[in-house]
């Protein structure tokens, strides 16, 4: 979410979705779009069972990934919520410092 912050030059690299901007009895600002995201649900699940060479019975397992997506919203876009931060705008990474700073 770093680079959506930068990208559009928001003061800040935080994000709410509506529910939480409304639980905080806050509202959108007229006219402003959300950043959409995707979570990844991880679910275990039992695909079958089968017998091992020491003939005993074992389950197989296997994984679900389930996309759940979600329309955020960054605080900048957010009408009357107070932010105390020492940041006063979203920190521009810059790949090759950084690398050079590890290697140093």
């Amino acid at each position: 979410m770093a680079w959506v912050a930068i990208f559009k030059k928001f003061n800040h690299p935080y994000f709410l979705t509506f529910k939480q901007a409304k639980r905080f009895e806050e509202t959108i600002r007229k006219g402003q779009k959300g950043t959409k995201v995707v979570f990844w649900k991880i679910s275990k699940l039992v695909l079958g069972q089968a017998r091992n060479e020491a003939v005993e019975d074992e389950d197989f397992y296997g994984r679900k990934f389930t996309p759940c997506i979600w329309t955020v919203f960054n605080i900048d876009q957010i009408e009357g919520i107070e932010f105390a931060s020492n940041e006063t705008k979203a920190r521009v990474v810059t790949p090759l410092e950084t690398c050079e700073q590890i290697i140093s």
